[in-house]
């Protein structure tokens, strides 16, 4: 007891990155005011080697976590790609396979669009 398999409208991890604080918390702020995250977390420094036009790339980010349930997480990414800084984001997405039950109703009611509340 405590944990659950999520349901139908279970817990859903999109994973990004920015290139700065401001960036970060603008995109992070956004996604909860508008109900389609509960909580982002911001995890800074992180350093990311990457290749990009034809070139080795170390550049210093900030990786959102963006906790959101899958019944807000088409409208999240949309979200994420119409108002992320990058011309290609990282927009990943992960399933967990348990989550704690408590969490997964206070996620699905800080995700609840206004007029269904």
């Amino acid at each position: 007891m405590g944990t659950i398999e999520p349901p139908g409208d279970g817990v859903v991890l999109l994973l990004t990155t920015t290139g700065s604080d401001e960036e970060a918390h603008r995109l992070g702020r956004a996604l909860v005011e508008a109900r389609l995250a509960g909580c982002v977390s911001l995890i800074h420094p992180i350093w990311s080697t990457y290749r990009w036009a034809g070139s080795v790339v170390e550049e210093k980010e900030w990786l959102l976590l963006v906790k959101t349930t899958s019944a807000a997480e088409e409208a999240a990414r949309e979200m994420i790609l119409r108002e992320h800084p990058y011309d290609i984001p990282e927009l990943l997405t992960i399933v967990p396979a348990a989550v704690s039950e408590r969490y997964l109703r206070w996620l699905q009611e800080a995700t609840l669009p206004e007029e269904d509340r």
